[in-house]
């Protein structure tokens, strides 16, 4: 019967991938779902057997460990060149939607402080 290995909502394709690969290298049968357009299904990582649990999860706790490591490796890498991303490079690329969201911010909490204000 399958089962969840993990949600995949919010995880970069890279990470999926090489998830999935090492499964796979390790002769583990998975497949991943979309939620579809309506988001009513499941992102997820599942696998096609239950016997495949337990060794998934050490293998994809492993995994994630690793990435997570390298990724923040990463980026203290880019932030070190300067080529991270920051408030000052997006307010630089994209005036409109940054200045855009700034402002629905301040809309949404002046109106969720409104009653505060009048009460």
């Amino acid at each position: 019967m399958p089962q969840l290995l993990m949600r995949t909502t919010g995880a970069s394709a890279a990470e999926i991938d090489g998830l999935i690969e090492l499964l796979q290298s390790e002769g583990i049968v998975c497949y991943t779902t979309d939620a579809g357009r309506w988001r009513l299904g499941v992102d997820g990582l599942w696998l096609a057997d239950d016997k495949d649990v337990p060794r998934a999860r050490e293998l994809g706790a492993g995994f994630q460990y690793e990435f997570s490591k390298e990724s923040r490796a990463d980026f203290e890498r880019r932030l070190a060149e300067g080529t991270a991303p920051t408030f000052a490079s997006q307010l630089r690329q994209r005036p409109m939607v940054v200045i855009g969201t700034v402002l629905a911010i301040a809309a949404i909490a002046m109106l969720s402080l409104l009653p505060l204000a009048l009460g």
